[in-house]
């Protein structure tokens, strides 16, 4: 069901794109994916809830591109370049941050941001040395 919804917006991006950048809008992806020269490095997590695996990484995998490469990261959800820490933190936070909302404990802009001021944001944006290292490889490739 969330494909489908998900599907439902991209149909209207891509209108959007098609109004403001006709020439733009116009490009299919997928066929730019089959027959590029270019070198594209595609991070993925198997479990992204936004972006689903099997109709995007998997499917650039199935592009048999020699100039693609595709790394695959698992329990990273809609952050696969972030450590471990990094997404507990942001779950944590964000989560705590949303809840706090709901209960319109954070109605004015200073009491979000205050929210924040004892949490170190880089905490909750390091990167993950490992896919790091796969993406300077592929730099210097």
């Amino acid at each position: 069901m969330g494909f489908v919804r998900f599907r439902i917006l991209a149909n209207r991006v891509k209108r959007f794109e098609e109004k403001l950048d006709p020439q733009y809008g116009q490009i299919d992806n997928y066929k730019y994916l089959l027959n590029t020269t270019d070198k594209l490095l595609w991070i993925h997590s198997t479990d992204d809830p936004m972006v689903n695996y099997a109709h995007n990484a998997g499917k650039v995998v199935k592009t048999g591109n020699p100039n693609i490469r595709v790394i695959t990261v698992e329990n990273k959800k809609h952050n696969p370049q972030y450590s471990e820490e990094a997404l507990k933190k942001m779950n944590a936070w964000m989560g705590g941050y949303n809840h706090l909302i709901r209960k319109h404990k954070l109605d004015t802009p200073e009491a979000k941001k205050a929210y924040f001021n004892d949490k170190p944001v880089r905490k909750m944006t390091e990167q993950d040395p490992a896919v790091m290292g796969e993406v300077l490889r592929f730099i210097s490739s």
